[in-house]
């Protein structure tokens, strides 16, 4: 993987000038795995909006009730899924951005929904939660982005940015700006900073990760234009989704046959239903009649048939995103502790699936050393050496990862490590820089 990278440069595009009178602007981190909306107030203070009761973290999934037609939101939408309501579940639903599924619809029960009108759902409701909670309408936003949507490819990395900017403006605002999310964060370091300090933003979330090598100061925080402080940006389309496909792979998909034998050429099950089932993005792709008459078909000339049938029963169950929840817990437990079990009795009788520390380190191995060769590439492009970095600050769920850590710390064996909230430092970040670009904010009604 190559990182893609973004030299000399504050912001992304802006795309309103006419918004620095507004009277208020929030700042929305629309996260592969989580987001967050909220404003910074007139005294400073960021103040997120209770989005799901009152947290103001909110899971990235929307459930469509087929029965009911209601649509629910996070927690509340896996709720409902993992309870078995008859309906859709869509997660890391930002991962389309940029790719040939954001012109496509999927199916929700008898009728088709387009991609960018899911995000436009789910951001929208996290806009109205905002506007109830602060009680006033708002036009100007500033909307958090990957360093990179789409590695390698800039004609579809802006495409994706105009989608979101377009989602916005279909929305309601009418004054939209983008920032980078790791610069984001890095200005909610900042804000607490007392000194100055080169800083390495490492920023891991659930569909990608950032870096961002920055000089930092409370001299520095107010300035709008940080160009000459951002010494390398860079970025790689490979987060804690990928994580989970990979954890997947390697100790949950061979209990469903994943490269069991046949009797019969080709002599190994076909790869694709497997690698399907444990990407979030692709896992309503394989309910239908003719995987499930192909499973049945390759079942009387596997080997271990009774995989195959436990793979039928998923299927049948539709049980795609609860084995991918059940993985996804796996490897948060796994930050903890040496060894956890994923239950799997309900699918294969007799079955818990082990899996050790050893074992997720084997399973994406390679994308650590992605991630450790971006490190390097940031170095690089920033002339800076090593002993340069005296703080490396971390955000995103997937940053807490001990083996990224121990990887990034062999490099940077020097810095300080500051831990940022996982889940919401860019939010707040994106908050601060809504205040400094469009002149203040305040929770008063307008």
């Amino acid at each position: 993987m190559t990182g893609s990278r973004t030299q000399n440069q504050s912001t992304p595009r802006s795309t309103s000038h006419a918004a620095r009178n507004a009277r208020a602007a929030l700042g929305l981190d629309f996260g592969t795995s989580n987001s967050t909306i909220g404003l910074c107030d007139a005294q400073g203070d960021v103040v997120l909006a209770p989005v799901e009761g009152g947290r103001t973290v909110i899971p990235s999934a929307v459930f469509y009730d087929t029965e009911t037609r209601d649509t629910l939101f996070g927690t509340d939408a896996i709720a409902a899924y993992v309870e078995g309501a008859e309906g859709r579940l869509l997660r890391a639903f930002k991962g389309v951005l940029g790719t040939d599924l954001m012109g496509e619809d999927t199916l929700v029960g008898n009728r088709k929904i387009a991609f960018r009108q899911i995000i436009a759902t789910y951001i929208g409701h996290m806009k109205k939660a905002s506007e109830r909670h602060f009680d006033q309408a708002f036009e100007a936003v500033v909307l958090g982005r990957p360093v990179c949507y789409v590695d390698g490819d800039p004609a579809a990395d802006q495409e994706a940015q105009d989608v979101m900017e377009s989602i916005g403006r279909m929305l309601g605002f009418k004054h939209i700006e983008f920032q980078f999310e790791p610069i984001a964060a890095a200005l909610e370091y900042e804000f607490g900073l007392r000194g100055e300090e080169t800083a390495l933003v490492v920023d891991i979330g659930g569909g990608t990760t950032d870096m961002s090598l920055i000089r930092l100061s409370s001299a520095r925080h107010t300035r709008q234009d940080r160009r000459d402080d951002i010494l390398a940006n860079l970025g790689l389309r490979l987060g804690g989704t990928d994580f989970d496909r990979l954890l997947s792979l390697h100790n949950v998909m061979p209990f469903l046959g994943y490269r069991g034998a046949l009797r019969q050429e080709p002599a190994v099950m076909p790869l694709a239903y497997y690698h399907r089932l444990a990407d979030w993005k692709q896992i309503n792709s394989l309910y239908n009649a003719k995987t499930a008459a192909d499973i049945k078909a390759l079942s009387r000339v596997a080997c271990e048939p009774d995989r195959l049938e436990a793979l039928l029963h998923v299927l049948d169950r539709r049980m795609g995103h609860d084995i991918a929840l059940r993985v996804e817990r796996a490897k948060i437990a796994l930050s903890d502790n040496t060894q956890t079990t994923i239950p799997f009795n309900d699918i294969l009788p007799s079955t818990d699936i082990s899996v050790s520390a050893q074992d997720f380190a084997a399973a994406i191995t390679d994308r650590i050393d992605a991630i450790e060769a971006l490190l390097r590439e940031a170095l690089t492009l920033s002339g800076q050496d090593a002993s340069a970095v005296e703080t490396v600050f971390y955000t995103g769920g997937s940053s807490l990862i001990p083996l990224i850590r121990a990887r990034l710390a062999q490099l940077l064996p020097q810095a300080r490590i500051v831990q940022g909230d996982a889940h919401a430092a860019v939010g707040r970040g994106l908050c601060r820089d809504a205040a400094l670009r469009f002149g203040g904010a305040s929770t008063a009604a307008a």
